[in-house]
């Protein structure tokens, strides 16, 4: 039986990650054009709260180049669009704009100087305007904005070599980049979204006067395709080189505990070796050796399998995601062995129930992963899936209950009685624990 449950998983697992495919990790690259998408979300990144006693250390850095994909060093090239840092309470009034401006209403307006009370049309708003009216009210711009605090936009493509336009004159530059953001000064971590967008600012001059529109005009007629290769850190790029392996670095600020699964890894090292000899130290191995062998084993392999995705994330910013996928698979299934008393009675029930919580949690896995929109910052059960898979938890909780009961009724010695309940009390903490998380 476990040499078929081992192979069907296999196949399982195999089939899941080519479904799932791979994502890229904080150093992020890749290609976008204006004409294909008006927004692009590159990442989202948490840097953390900072330390007035190391500062730069402490401060959040985005630092990459954008040029041309095939003619980097094109000098004349119109910048149709712009690279944008914003918080994350402004990308939520970006992200809903984004998500509601398909449309362009022209709209008139009433002339205050016209002694004739007449109205007179106005540049109709454009997803550019809504999209930079929020962004304009915080951001540095040398000519349209000086008075603004946070340096934030970019303008896009760069040329091969050079700085690009829009950083405030003391902006701090990382060598051999393009385009340096430092978020610093933080008094508790944030969240923070860097995106593409396609709209550049018109500085022209209106009806042949000297006056300088400020605008911002749609990018989205262009057809060049831009490459990006970005990095997103926690503390300074030089401070980080000088060490091994930083536990923090490389990872937003609520991702940060690679040490935390170091030391899990080596726990479930140590408990599945000493379960390991036990098992071959015996000479008559019944069904519930096996089960539990296989899935203390499997739990280890899924620990492992993060483990070494962190740490080299924790080098090179991307890591090996199919192996955090594949960890999350193999938890899955190691959760789905059942573990109940020396003899199992009512095999095929049992069977039909494991094979029934393994398919349940599997699709659940699939769906939230490609139904969910992870920008949203939605929890996973307050989602019709996730809700479904808490439903299915209280479910195996009654069962459990009932099981629990008839044990009790059948068993006459009070030390196993006494061992029934405080084991029962435990068990039952863990089924209540994560409906009350996901409820408050």
């Amino acid at each position: 039986m476990s040499t078929n449950v081992i192979t069907i998983a296999a196949i399982v697992t195999q089939l899941l990650v080519i479904i799932i495919g791979t994502v890229d990790g904080l150093h992020v690259t890749g290609v976008w054009s204006p004409s294909a998408e008006p927004m692009k979300v590159i990442a989202r990144f948490g840097v953390g709260k900072s330390d007035p006693h190391h500062k730069e250390d402490s401060y959040g850095y985005f630092f990459g180049n954008v040029t041309h994909h095939m003619d980097p060093n094109e000098k004349f090239k119109t910048k149709t669009s712009a690279l944008v840092l914003v918080n994350r309470q402004l990308f939520q009034q970006i992200y809903g704009i984004h998500k509601t401006s398909a449309k362009v209403v022209n709209k008139v307006v009433k002339n205050g100087d016209n002694k004739d009370n007449k109205t007179v049309s106005v540049r109709p708003k454009t997803f550019c305007d809504n999209i930079f009216d929020v962004v304009d009210t915080k951001a540095y711009d040398q000519t349209c904005y000086k008075d603004n605090k946070w340096d934030l936009i970019r303008f896009v493509p760069c040329l091969e070599g050079a700085v690009c336009d829009g950083a405030a004159k003391s902006s701090q530059i990382v060598q051999n980049y393009q385009f340096t953001y430092v978020i610093e000064d933080q008094t508790e971590p944030t969240f923070w979204f860097l995106l593409l967008i396609a709209c550049y600012r018109d500085v022209k001059s209106a009806n042949g006067t000297h006056n300088i529109t400020c605008e911002w005009r749609d990018g989205s007629s262009d057809d060049s395709v831009l490459k990006y290769d970005v990095w997103l850190v926690n503390g300074h790029p030089s401070s980080a080189s000088n060490k091994p392996l930083d536990f923090d670095h490389q990872f937003s600020f609520e991702q940060q505990d690679l040490f935390l699964y170091l030391l899990l890894i080596i726990f479930y090292i140590i408990l599945t070796s000493a379960q390991l000899y036990a098992f071959t130290s015996q000479k008559i191995r019944n069904l519930l050796s096996y089960l539990f062998t296989i899935s203390l084993s499997t739990h280890c392999l899924s620990y492992f399998f993060v483990g070494l995705h962190k740490i080299v994330f924790a080098h090179d910013g991307q890591g090996f995601e199919i192996l955090n996928t594949v960890a999350d698979i193999i938890r899955i299934l190691s959760l789905g062995w059942p573990v109940t008393k020396p003899e199992i009675s009512a095999k095929p029930l049992i069977l039909i129930a494991w094979m029934a919580y393994i398919v349940i949690e599997i699709g659940l896995f699939i769906w939230i992963k490609k139904s969910v929109d992870p920008i949203e910052e939605i929890d996973e059960y307050q989602t019709f899936p996730g809700w479904i898979s808490m439903g299915f938890r209280v479910f195996l909780m009654m069962w459990f209950l009932y099981e629990l009961r008839l044990s009790m009724m059948l068993e006459q010695d009070q030390k196993r009685l006494k061992f029934y309940l405080h084991f029962g009390a435990g068990i039952l903490v863990w089924f209540v624990h994560l409906p009350l998380v996901a409820m408050f």
